[in-house]
């Protein structure tokens, strides 16, 4: 073919790719020649090593036709100012969808799956001849360096298209838009094999909370076959903290031993909600390593607030009252971790438990206080000796305990006296009094 254009490639072009994604997002279309401009976009979510299918569109915005059979073009795909690729020449005249003329006004576009074409490492010297990347003045030949897919690493990555349409006169070769894009880690295999159906369920988990609430419920009714594929995204990196809570939670209450492993080694992560729901939700397995494995955990004090969530977890579903565990909450300076605990004690509230509880109504920090005030409400304790400690727990300074306890005193009792948060002082000392008026005439009727 005879030069249509000839032009060094060296670094500018991928300096220029550089600086454009780094200062604004890149327009849709490119610069136009002749009133024809490229534009490319993505058809999927590329993965380290996996597919890379974009859309390329040709507008053609003059006022006559245009030929366009023959055309070619190839993709540059940069990683940073020194580090390039561009594919091998892909022959659009030859694809089926290509049209060989582009009415004015029109547009066309074509998918191309750029995956497996050669790719050719960028290389300072070369030049753009006949529209494509040739050697330089050496006549050293071009170095293919794999496929494009390889050329997929993790992050993010810039790409620009140049179609070239060697019919036109003049030639011309105009060049897409600057795209830049993220790759996101390559699935497990135990993902990427399985069925449809549970792929799709393992992306619901990632779309938003609510959707991974939804997912949680579906794997559950799928049961096993569902779990490989759990098991596997639950252990990737870059999914969204609900995401991993919610898979953790369904693996689960799936309740197949066969999920134990990675129980056991997720208990010894980092994820801290992952750890907190293994710790909350585990015992309901009735596993006796996960169930020891917590235990140790727990008591042994490296993170309150997984100690408390074990303690309501063994409470709630193992049938047991983890005294240590309580023990070992309570005297953490971590209060969430005191507030949890509130409501395991609510659960056997008599002797040393109750006093524990109504304690907590004293609590220097309003959060203990509220969950306490939440936590006799809830167990219905209309004991005079509960209703006496929150009637006093008014007089803690803090606006939205004060609320909490008014409004588990209103539960308890039927009087329908709560200041809000946004209540000012005098009208806040006013509920109060009332509380303490009705008390003081009330208190006769309870044991």
């Amino acid at each position: 073919m005879r030069q249509l254009i000839s032009a060094t490639l060296a670094i500018n072009l991928v300096a220029a790719m550089a600086n454009a994604a780094a200062t604004t997002a890149p327009a849709r279309w490119g610069v136009a020649q002749n009133g024809l401009a490229v534009s490319i976009s993505l058809e999927n979510e590329p993965t380290v090593g996996g597919k890379l299918i974009m859309r390329m569109a040709l507008r053609n915005g003059g006022v006559v036709p245009v030929r366009t059979d023959g055309a070619f073009g190839w993709l540059l795909l940069a990683q940073s100012r020194d580090v390039a690729v561009f594919s091998e020449k892909i022959e659009l005249g030859k694809q089926k969808l290509w049209p060989a003329e582009l009415p004015a006004g029109q547009t066309a576009q074509i998918d191309l799956d750029l995956s497996d074409c050669t790719a050719y490492a960028f290389v300072k010297g070369l030049k753009v001849v006949g529209g494509y990347p040739a050697p330089g003045a050496d006549g050293e030949a071009l170095r293919a360096d794999g496929t494009i897919k390889r050329h997929l690493p993790q992050g993010s990555l810039r790409a620009r298209w140049t179609l070239v349409l060697p019919v036109q006169k003049p030639p011309v070769a105009p060049a897409s838009n600057v795209l830049v894009f993220t790759v996101k880690p390559a699935p497990p295999p135990e993902l990427a094999n399985a069925p449809k159906e549970v792929r799709e369920l393992v992306e619901q988990f990632h779309r938003n909370e609510f959707a991974a609430k939804a997912a949680h419920d579906r794997a559950v009714k799928m049961g096993a076959p569902a779990l490989p594929a759990l098991l596997a995204a639950v252990r990737g990196a870059g999914s969204p903290d609900y995401s991993r809570m919610w898979m953790a939670t369904a693996i689960i209450d799936i309740a197949d031993g066969s999920a134990t492993n990675t129980l056991l080694e997720l208990l010894r992560g980092d994820d801290a909600g992952v750890r907190y729901v293994i710790a909350y939700h585990g015992p309901k397995m009735k596993n006796a390593r996960l169930d020891e494995a917590i235990t140790v955990e727990a008591q042994g004090g490296r993170d309150p607030l997984f100690t408390a969530w074990a303690a309501r977890g063994f409470s709630t579903f193992g049938g047991s009252f983890p005294q240590k565990m309580i023990d070992i909450a309570l005297a953490s300076k971590e209060p969430r971790a005191r507030a949890e605990v509130a409501g395991v004690l609510a659960r056997k509230p008599e002797g040393q438990n109750l006093d524990r509880l109504l304690a907590l109504l004293k609590d220097e920090h309003e959060m203990v206080r509220s969950a306490a005030a939440r936590a006799i409400s809830g167990a219905k304790i209309r004991s005079a000796k509960a209703i006496e400690a929150m009637i006093g727990a008014l007089d803690v300074e803090g606006s939205a305990a004060q609320q909490s306890v008014c409004a588990a005193l209103s539960k308890l009792t039927g009087n329908e006296w709560v200041g809000g948060t946004e209540a000012s002082a005098q009208e806040r000392a006013a509920v109060v009094k009332l509380w303490k008026d009705w008390w003081a005439a009330a208190k006769k009727d309870y044991r």
